[in-house]
């Protein structure tokens, strides 16, 4: 049923919430939701006390840098222990909030 599913979930919390659940049942289903939605992935991760490289988080980061979840991917982040990672965001939260409010700009217009 997940195929069916998939197109009319057009919400990061609606694929999260889906895919806490088919975790229970197959445990290889992370690579397709972070193809989905990457900050959502992380998210279930941290859920499901998984973890991620620090180079992969730092990617993911600088991918997501601009979407309005970016603090749910900080909690993620922070819930998954990659403290390394947090110091990285914190170094860089000027050019990260400045890239925000330039993507919040773009959506105005």
């Amino acid at each position: 049923m997940k195929s069916e599913l998939l197109p009319s979930l057009d919400q990061g919390w609606m694929l999260s919430r889906l895919f806490l659940r088919l975790a229970e049942l197959d445990a290889d289903f992370p690579d397709e939701l972070e193809r989905l939605d990457s900050v959502s992935y992380c998210y279930v991760l941290a859920k499901l006390g998984r973890t991620i490289p620090n180079e992969k988080a730092m990617s993911i980061v600088e991918q997501s840098a601009g979407d309005e979840r970016f603090g749910l991917l900080v909690w993620s982040i922070g819930k998954m222990g990659l403290w390394e990672v947090l110091v990285a965001i914190q170094q860089r939260l000027p050019e990260l909030e400045e890239r925000r409010f330039a993507a919040l700009m773009q959506h105005d217009a």
